[in-house]
C-alpha cells in the first residue's frame, strides 16, 4: 500500500475507516460488503498498526476532547467550544498537521458528527 494511501486514510481521525466500518456493521448488500472489505483489507495488512487502529474504531476510538456544542451550522459538522483535551497529539479535523496542542481551552473548533459522541 502506497504511503498516500495510508495518510488519506490516517487524516482527520480516520473518518474514512468510521465509514467503512459503519457500512460493515450495517449493510446486507453483498457487492457493498464486499467493496468495503476490499477497500478496509489493505489498511489492516500495510499499516503499522493498521489491525489495532480498525478495532479502536469498532469498538468506539478514542476519547480526544471534551467539549460543549456551540452550535451545528448543517447536519455534517458541529462547531464545539473546548473544555478539556485528553489526546493533545489528536489531530484536528480538516486542518493537516495541526494537533489539539494548536488550539487552547476555551477556543471553537469544528467536528464531523460522525466522530463526535453525545454524553
Amino acid at each position: 500500500m502506497p504511503f498516500c494511501l495510508i495518510r488519506v486514510f490516517s487524516w482527520c481521525q480516520y473518518w474514512i475507516l468510521r465509514v467503512l466500518i459503519t457500512i460493515l456493521e450495517t449493510s446486507s448488500d453483498p457487492k457493498v460488503l464486499a467493496v468495503a472489505c476490499y477497500d478496509l483489507s489493505p489498511f489492516i495488512q500495510y499499516h503499522p498498526t493498521g489491525q489495532i487502529i480498525v478495532t479502536d474504531l469498532k469498538t468506539g476510538g478514542r476519547l480526544v476532547a471534551y467539549g460543549t456544542i456551540a452550535t451545528n451550522s448543517d447536519d455534517t459538522t458541529y462547531k464545539v467550544m473546548i473544555d478539556e483535551v485528553e489526546d493533545w497529539k489528536g489531530e484536528l479535523f480538516g486542518v493537516i498537521g495541526k494537533t489539539f496542542r494548536d488550539t487552547d481551552i476555551g477556543d471553537t473548533i469544528e467536528w464531523p458528527t460522525i466522530l463526535t459522541r453525545l454524553l
